[in-house]
């Protein structure tokens, strides 16, 4: 039976029964369009109208938006919801109207495909339609909503109990949001929960500022607010807060996975998609939000299960979140020359940011380099570092790095019995440890650099190879099609990161 639906009506005047009805239909659809065996690449798309939850925070945000239009004096914005509502009216009965056309003995093979062509684009728009809205109704509510009103309160935010702890300042806990945050709605359960450093309140009132203009789906989980707490850790009285989608579930760290799971990786199309994913977390950080992140390694980044679908058309696919903001800034803003002296640090970091007082300001082509770095320990699914009971050693992989460059290293004073006792490490991997310390960045950068070249051609191929070296020497200039020697730094560093992903969408199946 077709769908049928009102000629489309104007948020501002909408009645509940409308909005109601329009969640009605949506689901309806998203139903039959799971049930199309030749429409299994956009049930994911759908899935904001086929997911009870999903659909729930859709009736909210319409709501919200509905009172933005009443009572906004932006025209701008007040017509641009209204719009999109009434689109997406539309688009749900003209692909309803599609699926009804596209009975395959109703219409010949290539008429099939050109209609199955048509509600595919379509599906694809509604979903676009959607984010467009939320974004919206998050752009309004900034615009009146002062940095301050980010603060969680402890009648607003109750942390329940404490579910796992990621790293030393990130933590997994349920939590019970009692009112709306932005388009984080009230709900009790998993939030991820980071220490922030900030010295005074207001540095980190800007930064709950933009990571609260982050886009859904972006490699950044959906930020709530801040909180003082100095309680636990009396050097972090703020605590950044996350909400976790009730479709994720957070696995822990990257490093932790990729230590834990090195002899079951995932299939290359996951470890691609991963790799694609954190390529859009950081040009997202960075064009979107005018950031750099500065702290971008395994350790800092989150695995995530995101579950699809409904019935026995579930899937589970793995998902990446960048996090520990405690370094976050504003690219234009100024920044101290403080390097990375911790050997597991300085792994990540360009040369020119691995000396106590570094050589340059922090700026995109460095995150774009740490980036490459974790793209090597995804595409081979090794960590860099092994961490046992929180003591970072080198992994096989970076001993092999060691061979495969033929780094000499000087000679040592060591007391190996000692360390072996306190680390529980082989001497060799305690000389290793030490002399990384000192290590030259250059060297460091040129052992890194050969292992991506020695390989990875094998195991994922020439174009992946190249984006991990693009990334790697990005700021040497003689790897990609643009510069950051060129022009403006954060222009060439978005083109950059664009360059990377068309290279990684190439090989995606």
């Amino acid at each position: 039976m077709p769908l049928k639906i009102m000629e489309p009506a104007g948020l501002a005047f909408a009645t509940i029964a409308t909005i109601d009805l329009l969640l009605q239909k949506g689901s309806q659809l998203a139903r039959r369009i799971e049930d199309y065996k030749n429409l299994k690449n956009v049930v994911q798309d759908i899935r904001f109208l086929s997911i009870e939850s999903s659909r729930t925070k859709l009736r909210e945000q319409l709501l919200l938006g509905q009172s933005i239009c009443k009572t906004t004096t932006n025209k701008d914005i007040a017509k641009h919801l209204d719009e999109n509502f009434q689109e997406m009216q539309i688009l749900i009965y003209d692909i309803s109207r599609l699926l009804d056309e596209l009975a395959p003995d109703a219409v010949s093979f290539f008429s099939f495909k050109k209609k199955q062509r048509k509600v595919e684009a379509r599906v694809k728009s509604l979903k676009y339609l959607q984010e467009d809205f939320f974004e919206h109704v998050v752009i309004a509510q900034a615009k009146t909503i002062l940095p301050s009103a980010r603060m969680l309160s402890t009648d607003s935010f109750k942390i329940i109990d404490e579910i796992e702890t990621f790293t030393d300042d990130v933590r997994l806990c349920r939590c019970d949001l009692v009112q709306q945050m932005g388009r984080i709605t009230k709900r009790l359960g998993p939030f991820l929960i980071e220490n922030n450093y900030a010295e005074n309140k207001k540095d980190v009132e800007r930064l709950a500022e933009i990571l609260g203009s982050a886009k859904p789906s972006s490699g950044i989980l959906d930020f709530v607010g801040f909180r003082k707490d100095s309680s636990r850790n009396a050097r972090s009285p703020y605590e950044l807060v996350f909400s976790v989608p009730e479709d994720t579930s957070l696995k822990g760290s990257l490093q932790k996975a990729l230590q834990e799971s090195v002899s079951s990786p995932p299939s290359l199309n996951s470890r691609v998609a991963m790799c694609a994913q954190l390529a859009s977390a950081v040009l997202h950080v960075h064009g979107e939000l005018g950031m750099v992140h500065k702290n971008i390694n395994s350790n800092n980044i989150v695995l995530a299960e995101v579950t699809t679908g409904s019935g026995a058309a579930i899937t589970t696919d793995s998902a990446l979140f960048l996090t520990n903001w405690r370094y976050a800034r504003d690219e234009s803003a100024s920044t101290d020359l403080s390097g990375a002296c911790n050997w597991a640090s300085r792994l990540y970091q360009h040369p020119e940011r691995q000396v106590p007082r570094a050589e340059a300001k922090y700026f995109m082509g460095h995150d774009i380099y740490s980036l490459g770095v974790c793209m090597l320990e995804v595409l081979l699914w090794k960590p860099l570092i092994n961490s046992t009971n929180g003591e970072p050693k080198p992994s096989m992989l970076l001993q092999d790095m060691v061979k495969l460059s033929k780094v000499q290293f000087a000679a040592t004073d060591i007391d190996m019995e000692d360390e072996e006792d306190e680390h529980g490490e082989s001497s060799e991997e305690t000389v290793l440890r030490h002399n990384l310390v000192n290590m030259d960045g250059k060297v460091m950068q040129n052992m890194i650099k050969k292992m991506a070249e020695t390989t990875l051609p094998a195991a994922v191929g020439d174009t992946l190879t190249q984006v991990v070296v693009t990334c790697l020497t990005c700021l040497e200039g003689n790897s990609a099609p643009v510069s950051f020697s060129q022009g403006d730094r954060v222009e060439i560093g978005m083109k950059f990161i664009t360059f990377i992903k068309s290279l990684i969408e190439a090989v995606q199946v």
